[in-house]
């Protein structure tokens, strides 16, 4: 079957389960459709959902936790450099868990190095992961400040939307994927990709404005 039919009847059920049978307050409802939206889009950025489907092995318990800043960041930072080395360590204890780790070792670099947007966007990214998924204010003044070391870049504005998404706030999310758009070089290694999460956000935004009426 193809991926693509199996994704989206899958995020159906689940939403028109939430909908129906849970009776969740609309808050709720955009919080889960904003989460099975950014879902689809990873599946459209990183999954190939046009192979066929086939039994998978059963993956080996390994403790990692998937975390959009360590997939993606490659796409707008460097991955070279004091920064990107530093980052294999924050990496290593975001996977594991011990975000408390991560967020201290970050601290530790940005004492050194307070003018690395890379390092305060890796900072809002840890303090997400470390608030279950919040944007915390520390994390907000987080992204913010990497936006601000860096104006001109993708990298920071992007996470910060990643982490709006995560809240639910599907329209300031897209509202700066729009910005970075406008803004991008025609020939942007990331602009495909934030083009494809657009329309799956957008057409997912479409679907639970029509189920509302």
């Amino acid at each position: 079957m193809n991926g693509w039919i199996i994704a989206f009847s899958l995020s159906a059920l689940v939403f028109l389960l939430c909908w129906k049978i849970g009776r969740f307050s609309s808050m709720a409802l955009q919080a889960i459709a904003a989460a099975l939206c950014f879902g689809l889009a990873g599946y459209a950025w990183q999954g190939q959902p046009f192979l066929k489907g086939h039994p998978a092995e059963a993956p080996e318990q390994s403790g990692q936790k998937d975390d959009p800043f360590i997939t993606d960041r490659g796409m707008f930072f460097s991955r070279y450099g004091d920064d990107a080395r530093a980052l294999i360590t924050s990496d290593a204890f975001i996977k594991q868990g011990e975000y408390a780790y991560a967020v201290g070792w970050l601290k530790s670099e940005l004492s050194h190095r307070p003018d690395s947007a890379m390092l305060w966007t890796a900072l809002g990214d840890a303090l997400v992961q470390a608030s279950d998924g919040h944007l915390v204010p520390a994390a907000q003044l987080s992204f913010e400040q990497g936006e601000k070391l860096a104006p001109q870049a993708a990298g920071p504005a992007y996470f910060h939307a990643v982490a709006l998404l995560g809240e639910g706030h599907l329209d300031e999310t897209l509202a700066i994927w729009r910005r970075l758009l406008t803004q991008a070089p025609e020939k942007a290694a990331w602009r495909h990709n934030i083009e494809e999460r657009m329309a799956i956000l957008e057409g997912l935004k479409n679907s639970l404005s029509d189920e509302s009426h």
